[in-house]
Parts: structure tokens; C-alpha cells; sequence
């Protein structure tokens, strides 16, 4: 599961709601969900505001990127 997924069902949202909230179709969220296309900056940026709540210090690196240093 990516670290969207788990976010998105931890604010109790469907795939439809999240679509909804950023405007875009439950395709298009789909399919940036599963990673066959990228979250735009804004919607990166809205995701964010939407846990911000839940997490203050969160990032948008901590959202949608693996931390993982590779050696």
C-alpha cells in the first residue's frame, strides 16, 4: 500500500471524495494513486493542507516521496 493510500483511508476518505476535493475525475485520481501518472504541485500541495491537522511538521516529501538514502 503507498503511503497516499494510507493516508487517504486514515482522513476516512474514498477515492471519490479525494478526486472530488481536488477537483479532478476518480480516473485521474485512480490512476495518480497507483502511480501510472504524478500528483500535480498543487494537488501535492492540497494533500498536505488536508493533514496538516493530524500532522503539523509534516512534509510534502514525508507525503509522496521514499526517504530511503540509497548507498
Amino acid at each position: 500500500m503507498s503511503k497516499i493510500v494510507g493516508y487517504r483511508n486514515m482522513l476516512s476518505m474514498t477515492q471519490r471524495d479525494m478526486s472530488k476535493f481536488l477537483g479532478i475525475s476518480l480516473q485521474a485520481y485512480w490512476n495518480k494513486e497507483k502511480g501510472k501518472t504524478q500528483f500535480s504541485d498543487t494537488e501535492k500541495v492540497k494533500i498536505k493542507q488536508l493533514l496538516l491537522p493530524y500532522f503539523p511538521d509534516i512534509t510534502i516529501d514525508d507525503i509522496f516521496f521514499d526517504n530511503k538514502v540509497l548507498k
